[in-house]
């Protein structure tokens, strides 16, 4: 691996340190999932990372490697989760990607949420390259094996 994609790995696992680490200063509760492959069949960006949130709570993160559910958010209200967010466009330097929107329900179970999943432009005090989804995903496979490699 690279030193540029050895930084990225590196700021890719300090994101989601810092995403379980607001999560509990807020007082909602965080299990760590940091040993979690990333899901190299979903969403896999280039150059940088994106955050995925339902409404005001942090999923998960788009990474080079796939889709990384590294944390859970069990508990927490919605004041614990606005907190939470405003602590991490301060510390990941959110941008907006994708608006939060209400999908077409074709099942008629319930409105489907999508969003707002938003850029990270940097990891405290250092900045991340410009990300974008890849268009033409790498195989599964490979990535997994680079990810598990880098370990």
């Amino acid at each position: 691996m690279d030193m540029q994609n050895e930084r990225l790995l590196r700021l890719t696992r300090e994101a989601a340190e810092v995403v379980c680490a607001e999560l509990r200063q807020s007082g909602a509760s965080c299990s760590n999932n940091m040993g979690q492959t990333p899901n190299g069949y979903q969403t896999q960006s280039v150059g940088g990372l994106f955050l995925e949130c339902d409404g005001n709570i942090p999923v998960r993160l788009w990474t080079p490697w796939g889709r990384w559910m590294a944390w859970t958010a069990i508990m927490g209200n919605g004041d614990q989760f606005a907190r939470t967010m405003e602590a991490l466009k301060r510390r990941l330097g959110l941008t907006e990607y994708l608006p939060y929107r209400t999908l077409p329900d074709p099942q008629g179970t319930g409105p489907n949420r999508e969003g707002p999943v938003y850029m990270i432009t940097r990891v405290d005090a250092e900045e991340l390259p410009p990300a974008a989804v890849r268009k033409q995903r790498r195989p599964a496979d490979e990535l997994e094996e680079e990810w598990r490699a880098s370990h």
